[in-house]
C-alpha cells in the first residue's frame, strides 16, 4: 500500500491537471489520498469509483458501469460467450437511465485487431446510436428510471424526456402502438416524435401518414405511433425505439426513500433490509420494498448475482421499513436499494 500511495501521490503533484482516476481493485486508502488533494478539492466531481455495477436506482452522484463484451475481460480464442448487441444496448439504456457511465471492455487479439463477433455487436450498437445519441449523450435521469418496460432519461438542458421502448416482442415497422406515460405531462407546445423518422412517410405505402399524435389524459400522457424507420435490409431490427418528447414536465413528485443498512440474519438465512422512507410526496401511502443480492466472497466492486426483488408492503409515514430479502445458500453480506411500488 505504501508504494500505491507514492504513486498516486507522484500522479497528484508532478504531470499537472488530472480529470479522472481510476481505481481498479480495492483502493480506500488511494480514494482517500485522491479525495484530500487540491486538485480533487477543485474539481470535486470528477473523481470516479472503479467496476460499479448497475445501481437498483438513479443516482445523483457519479457512478460507472463496468461490462466486458464477453466473460473474460481479455480475449478468448475459443469457449467465449459474448453478449449480444440488443444486450449491449440495454445495458447502456439502463446505465443512462440511472444516471451512470457504460464502461464496455473490449479484447483485442494478440495482433491488437477486434475479434469479428465484437465488431458485429459494436456495429449494431453504433447504427443504434447513430439514430438514438441525443437520448443518451447530456443526459440525466427522469423522475423515475422506467415505467415497466420504458425506460427515460432528459436533456441535461431543456424540458425533453426520451423514452426507450423495450418491449419483448419487437415493434415492426409499419406497426401502431398505442403507449401510456403516467409520469410525463405534456404541455401546449410538447411535440412527441420517433428519433429517426420524419413522420412523415412509410417506405412503399405512400397512403400512410405515421404522424405520431398525443392527447393527454388524467391516467397519463397516451401516445399513438408508428414505427417507420427501416434500419435493416430484413426488416428485422429488434432494439428499442425511443421516443421524443419536448416541453414535457413531471406528471408526479416520486416518494424518497434511502437504505439504511442490510443485515444477515444467521437463524432465518434471510437478509433484512432496512430503508428510511423521507417523503410521501403528497400521498397518504404507498407500497415499499427492495432490491437486493448476495455478496458473499466477493470483493468490494464485483457483483456477479441478479438483483432480487422482495414483496411490497404498505408505509404511511416517514420511518424506516424493515423487509425480509431471500438470498442464495450463502451465508453473507447483502446490498440492498430501495424503490416505490403503487401508490395506494
Amino acid at each position: 500500500m505504501a508504494h500505491d500511495l507514492a504513486q498516486v501521490r507522484e500522479l497528484l503533484t508532478r504531470y499537472g491537471p488530472i480529470d479522472v482516476f481510476f481505481f481498479d481493485g480495492q483502493a480506500q486508502g488511494l480514494r482517500d489520498l485522491a479525495c484530500s488533494s487540491s486538485q480533487h478539492r477543485r474539481h470535486p466531481r470528477r473523481h470516479r469509483h472503479a467496476r460499479a455495477v448497475h445501481s437498483g436506482q438513479a443516482n445523483d452522484q457519479p457512478w460507472e458501469s463496468c461490462f466486458t463484451m464477453g466473460k473474460a475481460w481479455g480475449y478468448q480464442p475459443t469457449l467465449e460467450d459474448y453478449k449480444g448487441g440488443g444486450t449491449v444496448i440495454a445495458m447502456l439504456i439502463e446505465t443512462r437511465a440511472k444516471g451512470g457511465n457504460l464502461l464496455l471492455n473490449l479484447g483485442a487479439k494478440p495482433d491488437g485487431e477486434l475479434p469479428i463477433e465484437q465488431e458485429e455487436r459494436l456495429r449494431e450498437v453504433a447504427l443504434w446510436m447513430f439514430i438514438n445519441g441525443e437520448a443518451i449523450h447530456d443526459a440525466r435521469p427522469w423522475i423515475l428510471t422506467n415505467e415497466k418496460d420504458i425506460w427515460f432519461t432528459k436533456h441535461k438542458d431543456a424540458d425533453t424526456v426520451y423514452a426507450f421502448v423495450k418491449e419483448e416482442q419487437p415493434w415492426k415497422v409499419g406497426d401502431w402502438k398505442e403507449l401510456v406515460l403516467r409520469s410525463v405531462k405534456a404541455g401546449d407546445q410538447t411535440e412527441v416524435s420517433i428519433l429517426g423518422q420524419n413522420d412523415k412517410v412509410l417506405e412503399y405505402k405512400a397512403t400512410v401518414r405515421p404522424k405520431t399524435t398525443w392527447k393527454q389524459e388524467p391516467d397519463g400522457l397516451h401516445i399513438h405511433a408508428m414505427r417507420a424507420q427501416r434500419l435493416d435490409d430484413l426488416r428485422q431490427w429488434p432494439n428499442p425505439v425511443v421516443l421524443k418528447i419536448t416541453h414535457a414536465q413531471p406528471a408526479m413528485l416520486p416518494p424518497r426513500i434511502e437504505t439504511v443498512r442490510a443485515t444477515w440474519d444467521a437463524s432465518a438465512r434471510l437478509a433484512r433490509c432496512v430503508g428510511a422512507l423521507r417523503s410521501l410526496a403528497g400521498a397518504d401511502a404507498i407500497e415499499v420494498g427492495f432490491q437486493c443480492r448476495d455478496i458473499t466472497g466477493l470483493d468490494i466492486h464485483e457483483r456477479r448475482d441478479t438483483w432480487q426483488t422482495t414483496t411490497l408492503a404498505p408505509a404511511r409515514r416517514q420511518a424506516s421499513s424493515p423487509a425480509k430479502c431471500p438470498t442464495s445458500s450463502r451465508a453473507g453480506p447483502t446490498r440492498s436499494a430501495p424503490w416505490a411500488g403503487t401508490r395506494s
